[in-house]
């Protein structure tokens, strides 16, 4: 962790950056980092990129609650996936589209996110979004 603060603030020091954040940490470790940043006079990360939706709300809204007071560290957040890969959309109700993202084999991200959610998962989702 004190590599990982130590290269941030080389970042801000050569003025390439005015501050450093997170993306997908949990909230341990970005205490750890506090901790390692203050120990050394460094700055610690401002904001936290979670994904958070209507139905992925836990991280954001219970394990980081305490992080967000100001003698906490005030942490900041910028969200990714409001609609959750566009499945709150509704376009995914009655399967995948050919012509939506979720329907390339050649995208990367959706390679990787298929080796990460079954097929099972998938259609919980999809049934979860549904009784909406």
């Amino acid at each position: 962790m004190e590599e990982t603060v130590r290269a941030f603030n080389h970042i801000i020091d050569s003025g390439k950056a005015f501050y450093w954040g997170t993306s997908e940490w949990n909230a341990n470790e970005i205490a750890q980092a506090w901790r390692v940043a203050d120990r050394l006079g460094l700055i610690g990360p401002v904001m936290e990129q979670p994904a958070y939706n209507m139905l992925t709300r836990e991280k954001v809204e219970g394990e980081f609650a305490h992080l967000y007071r100001p003698e906490n560290g005030g942490l900041g957040l910028t969200v990714f996936s409001p609609m959750k890969q566009g499945i709150l959309s509704g376009k995914y109700r009655d399967g995948i589209p050919e012509d939506s993202r979720f329907a390339q084999t050649t995208v990367e991200f959706i390679k990787g996110y298929w080796k990460r959610t079954s097929k099972d998962d998938w259609a919980g989702i999809v049934e979860q979004v549904n009784r909406l």
